[in-house]
């Protein structure tokens, strides 16, 4: 079994920290929460539609929120389930443009959630109009549909002939009680895999969840423990309820962020040694040598996943690496196709450096350095580019700053119009 490296680790939790609060995960939470609570009503009317739309499942929607309310809240906020069912049961008796104003501000928060994730993992293209109406919708009609799925499953195997005596059933009863933790540990996973508008590797994405759900479950239990010793009611009364929901919504929002930080910076976080890496300012011989690898598999009627690339090019970090993908998405000098690959969109043989240099706007390396990599052919034929730029400014580059203005000092050069 490998050790675990003190030193590492501890460098790992710093680098996941700094994302977290680079990424202003604090304030979102904060918005998100209020946004959930916007939204709770629609999604919950769209639950209960999505499962009147099937015979089998009449009561199904009931169930469903009822055990979403009763595992996934704690219980000094649960009682808000039986209001909320009934502001659902009357959303879905409005007007046709009443319902679709519900399902606006449904598909509002997903775009808000998604450009949440995006951030979080530097994605700086977001997916088209049309692909993100098709996963918003996919979501709403899908997961309610696989929730009652499993509410169906574990009420008939609780059924069943073969555990019908009372121990029997405790021992099931006993093993359903792991189902809510199972199911938060596949929805944040999944979460991190599909949200995104970028390819996420699923064990990744698995370690996030799992971290996600157990923070999710301790959290609850700190709150549960924590309003049982408290005096909101005594200062609430009866509307003690609301502010005890919307802070367990943003303790919620924070584990799920902080769940899918944790699943960014996995691959981002990287140890290399000092050959390895670049310097400052070289980000345009790395986003060359970029192009260069989406020119070859292109050649190929090919495109790279984000992880291949990570591969191939070992200089760059998965920050820095979404940085030069998205300085070239938004030219359109390369697009991320439907499975995640990058592809090549522009024709090279007619994109000049120049131009290239004036979309991107990455300085260009005017000094002397060892570039990382470039041992290679593709480095060698970049650091040959590169150096064509540099050797006519070398003589300009030598100039004094005395000698610009050497004029000056014999004539007053007056006051500025500026």
């Amino acid at each position: 079994m490998p050790s675990v490296d003190p030193e590492r680790l501890g460098a790992f939790a710093r680098f996941l920290w700094r994302r977290f609060l680079d990424d202003r995960c604090l304030e979102t939470a904060s918005a998100l929460s209020y946004t959930s609570v916007v939204a709770l009503v629609p999604l919950t009317a769209t639950l209960l539609g999505v499962a009147a739309m099937f015979p089998v499942y009449a009561h199904g929607g009931d169930a469903l929120t009822a055990f979403l309310f009763r595992h996934f809240v704690p219980g000094a906020a649960a009682s808000i389930a039986d209001d909320v069912r009934t502001f659902a049961h009357s959303a879905r008796s409005l007007t046709g443009w009443g319902a679709a104003g519900l399902l606006v501000t449904a598909l509002l928060t997903m775009a808000s959630i998604e450009d949440v994730f995006n951030r979080i993992w530097r994605v700086a293209t977001p997916r088209r109009a049309w692909a993100r109406f098709l996963v918003y919708c996919a979501a709403l009609v899908f997961g309610p549909l696989l929730g009652l799925i499993i509410l169906a499953i574990s009420s008939y195997v609780v059924s069943l002939p073969l555990v019908a005596t009372a121990e029997q059933a405790a021992g099931v009863h006993s093993g359903l009680h792991l189902l809510p933790g199972m199911l938060e540990w596949i929805a944040f996973a999944a979460a991190y895999v599909v949200v995104p508008n970028r390819s996420v590797r699923l064990l990744h994405a698995l370690a996030g969840g799992l971290l996600a759900a157990a923070l999710f479950e301790a959290s609850k239990f700190v709150i549960a423990v924590y309003l049982a010793h408290a005096s909101y009611r005594q200062i609430y009364g009866a509307v003690a309820v609301a502010p005890i929901f919307v802070l367990w919504i943003w303790v919620a929002w924070l584990v799920v962020l902080l769940g899918a930080s944790f699943t960014a910076a996995l691959p981002a976080f990287r140890h290399r040694p000092l050959p390895q890496k670049h310097s400052p300012g070289f980000e345009f011989y790395a986003l060359l040598r970029l192009l260069g690898r989406l020119a070859h598999a292109d050649a190929r009627a090919r495109g790279l996943h984000s992880e291949r690339l990570l591969t191939l090019e070992p200089m760059l970090d998965d920050d820095l690496l979404q940085h030069l993908l998205g300085l070239l998405a938004v030219p359109r000098v390369i697009e991320r196709g439907g499975h995640g690959q990058w592809r090549v969109l522009r024709d090279l043989d007619t994109l000049e450096l120049g131009q290239l240099h004036a979309l991107v706007g990455l300085p260009l390396p005017l000094g002397d350095a060892v570039l990382p990599c470039n041992g290679d052919a593709l480095g060698r034929r970049v650091g040959a580019a590169l150096a064509s730029l540099r050797e006519p400014l070398r003589g300009p580059l030598r100039r004094s700053i005395g000698s610009i203005f050497q004029n000056d000092r014999q004539t007053n050069p007056g006051p500025s119009n500026a």
